[in-house]
């Protein structure tokens, strides 16, 4: 972080090194799962519960993130085991956004709510936003007209983004009320949209 802040002049000085987030969407996901303190569980691999959570990163956001590694039992669970995870360890706080129709046979039988996952294993996930009718891709997070997105839908996509800035928002900001503005706001005047469940 200090060498970046350091190399790019439009930088300097302007990051604030105690206010770090990190923001994944599916495989991204994984990764951020392991910087806010996820494991890998599969038994065969090396890095089987190893803590490689990173102390700088004070929240995090996981988009159609991965589910629970032992719910992997599609093709791709037999081919790629690093992909289990077991998120008892994950204590950073946290918001999981994920759609209730994020259906991948390809990684589990379960259905839409394997990507839930971290929501309820993870004592450090406080917050479970939920996009009606939404796919893998959130309303567009890949970009439009790309060839991965399954989910081409602006206004979700808008909801999505503005959901996840509220959260980071307050999160990085303690006493700000974005989040709690952007719950009601969602509640009183976009049920269509979705809804969010708190622990």
């Amino acid at each position: 972080m200090e060498t970046i802040d350091a190399s790019v002049p439009a930088l300097t000085g302007r990051i604030d090194h105690d206010r770090i987030a990190a923001v994944g969407h599916s495989l991204g996901s994984h990764t951020v799962s392991v910087l806010l303190g996820a494991r890998l569980s599969d038994r065969n691999e090396a890095a089987r519960d190893v803590d490689m959570r990173d102390p700088r990163v004070k929240v995090g956001v996981l988009l159609a993130g991965l589910g629970r590694g032992e719910d992997l039992d599609g093709p791709m669970g037999s081919r790629y085991p690093a992909l289990r995870l077991d998120f008892s360890t994950l204590t950073t706080k946290t918001l999981v956004v994920s759609g209730d129709a994020d259906v991948n046979p390809h990684l589990t039988t379960r259905g839409a709510d394997w990507h839930a996952d971290a929501f309820s294993d993870a004592p450090g996930a406080d917050s479970l936003l939920t996009l009606a009718g939404a796919k893998h891709g959130l309303g567009g997070i890949a970009g439009y007209d790309a060839k991965e997105t399954d989910d081409e839908d602006p206004d979700r996509l808008g909801v999505t983004q503005r959901m996840v800035w509220a959260y980071l928002w307050s999160a990085l900001n303690p006493g700000n009320p974005a989040w709690q503005d952007a719950i009601l706001a969602l509640e009183n005047e976009a049920t269509e949209f979705g809804k969010v469940d708190s622990n």
